[in-house]
């Protein structure tokens, strides 16, 4: 059997054209080439389009504005010219992955459709954007850079599912870009991150990170926005949908807020009333989104009768958040901040409206901002926004209803 063998190995190497004494082997897991990988396109486009006449460019310019506008809500962390740097002859670490392109034009799809012929179709780019997606995960742990990037692309995917009502598919990508984000410390980004680099679970096996300490300031701010798009995108799933949520209860989460230096146990210092610091308009929704989830974390947890302390608690934390708010200008973040703030004191008081006139007041009160803040939006059909879009479009579809006063 042996002698067998041997024979056999020494003819499939005079086939490989090596030298019989001489063996050959391959490091399956540190070739540089595994982040470019690509898929064929035969499944998806059509051969009567020549690859020159593919509207790559014109969409990725249109999509630079959107991807601006996205930013400004938290949706799109990453520098949107990195679009345009996919055909140059630049630095990979200046280009963007493949799926994170796919998904961009996933999303260029929608907000576009008459820039695209017949041959380009939403499901086409859902497909390739889901093929090439599994070899940027891969391959995220031997590049920092496709890290960002791969959370980039999930936080978009999941918000296409968001926008597409598949709930299944969009918190199994939220979840995804929530193990990313955590797996690479991104809450822990905090002052104290050079003196100490906790692992979460505490109890777990000590592993390498996954990404090493920031270059620079850049790279750092990149990083601090990851990961409070993957927060915000994880409330708006569980604000949507209800628990549980893929963020652990408990974490600890000491990033700074988004165009914020400050840092340190910075959740639990908002909702503690002692924050100083998250005042631009990410932060502003990231905070009334993580206010929106404790209290759907509170009310699905709760009995009949609600702790009052607990209760008192959130509707101090819910009246602070609403003062420290600039006043309505029209602008979608701060117009999403308004909106999660009151719809947090509907869904902290509206299960116990029976047991005050004043507790259905309180209510009616939120009730009546969140129609009037919804109507102030500034949207139209090239800004990616698919938490406020819903809830204006329903505002302007039937306005006696949403100013309905007499709410059963």
């Amino acid at each position: 059997m042996k002698e067998t063998i041997r024979s056999r190995l020494k003819e499939l190497e005079k086939k490989a054209g090596q030298e019989p004494s001489t063996v050959y082997l391959q490091q399956p897991y540190l070739s540089d080439g595994r982040r470019f990988i690509r898929f064929t396109e035969s499944a998806f486009w059509s051969p009567d389009i020549p690859i020159q006449d593919r509207p790559f460019d014109l969409i990725t310019r249109l999509l630079e504005n959107s991807m601006n506008g996205a930013g400004k809500c938290g949706f799109f962390f990453l520098d949107p010219a990195i679009l345009s740097s996919s055909g140059s002859q630049s630095h990979h670490q200046t280009q963007p992955s493949i799926a994170l392109l796919n998904v961009s034009h996933l999303w260029g799809s929608i907000l576009y459709p008459k820039t695209l012929d017949a041959g380009y179709m939403e499901d086409g780019f859902l497909r390739l954007v889901l093929r090439n997606l599994s070899g940027d995960l891969e391959a995220a742990s031997l590049d920092p850079t496709l890290v960002v990037q791969t959370i980039q692309t999930e936080v978009l995917l999941s918000y296409y599912y968001l926008y597409a009502a598949c709930p299944v598919e969009g918190r199994y990508h939220c979840a995804i870009a929530v193990s990313l984000a955590l797996g690479a410390g991104l809450n822990t980004l905090g002052p104290a991150l050079h003196q100490r680099r906790k692992v979460y679970p505490p109890f777990s096996l000590a592993t390498p990170d996954i990404l090493p300490l920031a270059g620079n300031s850049v790279e750092e701010t990149y990083r601090v926005k990851a990961f409070w798009a993957v927060l915000v995108l994880n409330n708006y799933w569980v604000a949507a949908y209800g628990f549980p949520s893929a963020m652990p209860t408990g974490i600890p989460i000491d990033t700074p807020w988004p165009s914020s230096a400050g840092g340190g146990a910075t959740i639990s210092t908002f909702l503690n009333g002692c924050d100083l610091h998250g005042f631009s308009p990410t932060g502003l929704v990231a905070k009334a989104s993580a206010l929106l989830e404790q209290v759907i974390a509170f009310s699905v947890s709760t009995a009949d009768t609600p702790d009052p302390r607990t209760l008192d608690s959130f509707a101090s934390i819910s009246t602070r958040s609403r003062a420290s708010l600039p006043p309505l200008s029209g602008d979608p973040p701060l117009v999403i901040a308004h909106v999660l703030t009151d719809v947090a004191i509907l869904r902290s008081h509206s299960p116990y409206l029976g047991t005050s006139s004043a507790m259905r007041d309180t209510v009616l009160l939120a009730a009546g901002r969140v129609v009037e803040n919804l109507e102030m939006a500034n949207l139209h059909e090239s800004v990616i926004d698919p938490i406020l879009a819903p809830g204006k479009s329903d505002v302007d579809y039937d306005p006696p209803r949403a100013h309905k006063s007499d709410y059963p």
